[in-house]
């Protein structure tokens, strides 16, 4: 009977630490990753002696010394596994004291369950589930039965000062469940800040067609310069899809994915906005990711002393201290030198006053300052087709620049056999059509007029058409 005791809490062990890993590594990894990019732990007195003076300080000190670790590939669910390890462990010691094995191992087993649960959260703190585990020390040593019991005890209150707070946590709930919807938006928002555009166009393909599917669809495919080539083959919701709120109705998540838009277009102005929302809707308000991109952007800027608050700060942690130091300025690498040297090529060279909402202004802005700015050129020009605005867009489309698309080819058409009834030797020698596309032209029109505009039967052939979408797409409320 006590071999079996013993096996069977080790089969549990076991069988715990190897699902528990398997799940946060293969299938909740992005909570774990994202943890670490809002979260900031610097190697200061101050940082530390602060930390150490709040209610159940050692804990919230210990979760965020852990949380560095979700850097790391593997890190954050070889963290989690472990914590949940050593609280399963100490719950069944604690509790063994009260009752028979199999309960013991059986309310032990549901403690990790909860505790597991709650660790889904995106925003629950290590430091809980380590004052969890500081409880169930305390009650190890007050059951304590022996000569030394008042030794214990002191030692019990001295983990309850340590440990237990004595007030609430924020963030702290009573009950977690996964959110796989929410892993599929942190997957993208954190390759997207790692720049793995493949990837991030892969899961914007696997997104359920929402708005912020949409957004990193149309930006990975930017970043790829493929934006006007793929823009008809995804769900598109006018405009919103390539921009995001900056404003109040936004979150978290959409600050930091427009920070990744407005930093990569050249908009510094833009980017700042957003990066300084990002950084005061995160829960402590201490996101490294968005500090990194601070310090970024006022170096871009020519502000090094703006640049040094924010290097200095990085300079004080563990992983980010190599990235801080190669941009001090004086002592910046030459790949970083070379970097800057390309992003200050596309900040604007005179200021202008508009409403952060106002998304042509700001890439008309920046073209007039860098008419090479490929990005912020396609970002017009479908910003215009996509609120059907072919007036603005054969203003501002330039038929000797680049490649010329097909979707641009599309909506030229539009405008010309609207203006002038038909095509003429001019228009073809001016826009370079393919036959493929005239023909395709002539096709879409003669289905459409023997249809009498019915789209159902243009669909099945016409529906990733530019043709198509101008007749028929409509803004669903």
């Amino acid at each position: 009977m006590g071999k079996l005791k013993t096996y069977s809490k080790w089969v549990v062990m076991a069988l715990g630490v190897v699902a528990t890993f398997l799940f946060f590594q293969l299938y909740y990894p992005y909570h774990l990753l994202h943890r670490e990019q809002v979260s900031l732990f610097l190697y200061s007195q101050e940082f530390i002696l602060d930390r150490l003076m709040q209610p159940g300080g050692v804990s919230i000190l210990g979760g965020e010394f852990l949380t560095q670790f979700f850097y790391f590939i593997g890190g954050g669910a070889t963290v989690v596994t472990l914590l949940l390890l050593g609280l399963g462990i100490l719950c069944y010691q604690a509790l063994r004291r009260f009752m028979g094995h199999w309960m013991a191992l059986i309310l032990s087993v549901a403690v990790c369950l909860w505790e597991g649960g709650r660790l889904c959260i995106v925003n629950y703190p290590l430091a809980s589930t380590l004052s969890l585990m500081g409880l169930f020390i305390i009650i190890r040593l007050i059951s304590f039965k022996g000569s030394n019991r008042l030794g214990k005890n002191l030692t019990a209150l001295v983990c309850i000062l340590l440990f237990i707070p004595f007030q609430p946590l924020r963030g702290v709930k009573a009950w977690g469940t996964p959110n796989f919807y929410l892993e599929h938006l942190l997957a993208m928002d954190v390759n997207a800040s790692y720049g793995k555009w493949e990837k991030v166009s892969q899961l914007a393909q696997e997104d359920a067609k929402t708005g912020i599917g949409t957004f990193y669809y149309n930006l990975s495919n930017a970043m790829k310069g493929q934006l006007p080539d793929g823009l008809m083959n995804y769900y598109q919701p006018f405009s919103k899809g390539l921009f995001l709120p900056v404003d109040p109705s936004g979150n978290y998540l959409s600050f930091m994915a427009s920070n990744e838009l407005w930093f990569h277009l050249g908009d510094m102005t833009m980017a700042e906005h957003s990066a300084i929302l990002g950084m005061i809707s995160t829960q402590d308000h201490r996101s490294v990711r968005m500090i990194k991109r601070m310090a970024e952007i006022n170096l871009i800027n020519g502000d090094e002393e703006a640049a040094m608050k924010y290097l200095r700060m990085l300079q004080k942690t563990w992983k980010h201290k190599q990235w801080a130091d190669q941009r001090i300025p004086g002592q910046q690498t030459p790949a970083v030198q070379k970097w800057l040297e390309h992003k200050r090529q596309y900040i604007p060279k005179a200021d202008t006053l508009r409403a952060s909402a106002d998304a042509r202004l700001s890439l008309r802005h920046l073209l007039e300052s860098n008419p090479d700015n490929l990005l912020a050129y396609h970002y017009l020009l479908c910003y215009e087709l996509l609120n059907k605005d072919i007036h603005s867009f054969v203003k501002d489309y330039i038929p000797q620049k680049g490649i010329p698309s097909r979707l641009y080819h599309e909506a030229i058409l539009i405008h010309l056999i609207r203006q002038n009834g038909n095509l003429t030797e001019e228009d073809f020698q001016t826009y370079r059509f393919t036959p493929e596309v005239l023909q395709d032209f002539q096709e879409y029109t003669r289905m459409y007029e023997q249809n009498q505009g019915n789209g159902a039967a243009l669909q099945s052939r016409f529906g990733k058409t530019y043709w198509f979408y101008y007749h028929y797409a409509t803004m669903k409320k």
